[in-house]
């Protein structure tokens, strides 16, 4: 002889879990806000090449756009390049430092302007999906020049 099925507390407890994942997922995907709350902006940073020839400094001119190496997307137009002497550290006999010109080398503060998005925690998104870091280095190129440029500051 069969025994009959009782409804307990842990089958009420089943279907109130049930209820409340269709709940959330329905709010997930029918809420006109799903996404977050990120504001489309113009954003200005600077990268820096460090050390770069005299060749570097002429291919890299305002008007330039400015290309991501590893997908090929453009990251954004130059605005603004500023060269200065590059520097390097000296060790002296005495055990100190001092910072010294190298001959030929520039490096380069090139000033880029793009089109991103800056969300609630300050990040930094270009075309949504690269993200711009002070201190990253990234591999980059212009028409006529590929390098490896370090971002610098973001204005």
């Amino acid at each position: 002889m069969k025994k009959a099925y009782k409804f307990n507390w842990i089958d009420a407890l089943v279907c109130l879990l049930l209820v409340l994942l269709a709940a959330g997922a329905m709010y997930k995907f029918t809420s006109a806000e799903h996404t977050s709350a990120a504001k489309e902006d113009t954003i200005t940073y600077v990268v820096q090449i460090p050390a770069g020839k005299v060749t570097t400094v002429d291919c890299v001119q305002p008007g330039d756009v400015l290309y991501d190496s590893d997908s090929g997307n453009a990251i954004g137009t130059v605005t603004e390049v500023n060269a200065e002497p590059a520097l390097k550290e000296i060790p002296l006999p005495n055990g100190t430092c001092e910072w010294g010109a190298i001959d030929d080398r520039y490096d380069l503060y090139v000033t880029i302007q793009a089109d991103g998005t800056v969300n609630e925690r300050r990040e930094y998104l270009v075309n949504r999906t690269y993200q711009i870091q002070i201190g990253a280095e990234h591999n980059m190129h212009t028409r006529y020049r590929s390098f490896i440029g370090l971002i610098w500051d973001i204005l």
